[in-house]
């Protein structure tokens, strides 16, 4: 498995798992399993017949049959930059200044909003840097930004958590002047430019964050997953850069105190003087519509629990268990299976 990511060609291996962005050579379908890793594949059906046989997969919910239907590699990438992302790409559409079509601007964005959260804005500065804006001068930025500590944030848009967004559709395809449900002055569209700024410049401007959600709930007849951690840098580093759960009925077990709960555990973050988010409230207005941060995030975060894994360990969880990437500290690769279970229900 970490020969295949090897080869893949650079940026292919930094967007895999990148959400809807992500290449297609990352992706492998069921029959491509079997075929490449016969071995594994084989240890997984006779655990799923296994269960079956014993009952765990009814005591447990997993529907049946249950088994493997298609994988995706998943890459987290260190940060290679001196500063963080708020900094960096702030550096990148200040520079993009000079290069907005000032003219097509002021008349395509007339009695418009305007500002860094505005979609005009957002389309204009896009535009710069993907069209106007010099590869080398592009280039350039990015160079420096691995050894400058200069941070000046100059754009409200980036005054927040840009280092944790998830993002989805096409990597390339930053909309046009009339279309609908772009999603410009979002999370979405600035999660797209980090995975257009890794595929033009082969740096880790992108790192595969992904936030906490749930790939069910399992009444509804998806995915079961499975994760095979494949490579981490360092390799000895069994407790970073790996997987955060939160055990469903321990989830259902607070759903009608989540409110309460997520508050004070984000108060008790702040009084010890950490936490990820600590300084950011659930119901802070950019949260949800810049950042498409989880709700109740830091009562996930009291829920939840970290799972220490070296290359080669494997990690099952049902479709309505919640995760989210534990950290990027280290660059890593895992392997997520989608176990299909039956009967499927619509």
């Amino acid at each position: 498995m970490k020969s295949f990511v090897e080869n893949l060609p650079q940026p292919v291996q930094l967007l895999c798992g990148a959400s809807d962005v992500q290449p297609s050579e990352c992706i492998l379908n069921d029959l491509q399993l079997k075929a490449q890793y016969p071995k594994t594949m084989a240890k997984l059906t006779e655990l799923f017949r296994g269960w079956a046989e014993s009952g765990f997969h009814e005591a447990a919910g997993l529907g049946f049959p249950i088994y493997p239907k298609s994988a995706e590699f998943i890459s987290i990438n260190s940060w290679e930059f001196a500063t963080n992302t708020s900094c960096v790409l702030n550096a990148i559409l200040s520079a993009a200044r000079k290069h907005v079509a000032l003219e097509e601007c002021k008349q395509q964005c007339k009695h418009k909003r305007i500002g860094s959260k505005a979609k005009c804005w957002m389309h204009c500065r896009y535009d710069a840097i993907v069209n106007r804006m010099p590869q080398s001068e592009l280039q350039s930025i990015l160079e420096n930004a691995k050894t400058s500590t200069e941070c000046n944030i100059t754009f409200p848009v980036f005054d927040g958590p840009l280092d944790y967004l998830m993002g989805q559709n096409n990597v390339l395809d930053f909309g046009s002047w009339g279309a609908r449900n772009r999603p410009w002055g979002n999370s979405r569209s600035l999660s797209n430019l980090k995975a257009w700024l890794t595929t033009m410049t082969n740096t880790s401007v992108y790192q595969g964050w992904h936030d906490w959600h749930t790939d069910g709930p399992h009444s509804y007849g998806r995915f079961h997953k499975v994760f095979i951690m494949v490579h981490k840098s360092p390799p000895r580093s069994r407790n970073r850069t790996n997987l955060k759960l939160i055990p469903a009925e321990t989830l259902y077990a607070h759903g009608r105190c989540m409110e309460q709960l997520s508050e004070s555990v984000r108060e008790q973050e702040k009084a010890a003087g950490g936490g990820l988010f600590a300084r950011y409230s659930d119901n802070w207005e950019r949260w949800q519509q810049f950042w498409d941060m989880a709700p109740f995030w830091h009562g996930l975060e009291g829920l939840s629990c970290e799972i220490p894994l070296d290359p080669g360990d494997l990690v099952f969880w049902r479709e309505d268990v919640w995760h989210r990437t534990q950290d990027m500290d280290l660059s890593r690769t895992g392997l997520i299976i989608d176990v299909l279970r039956y009967p499927l229900r619509l």
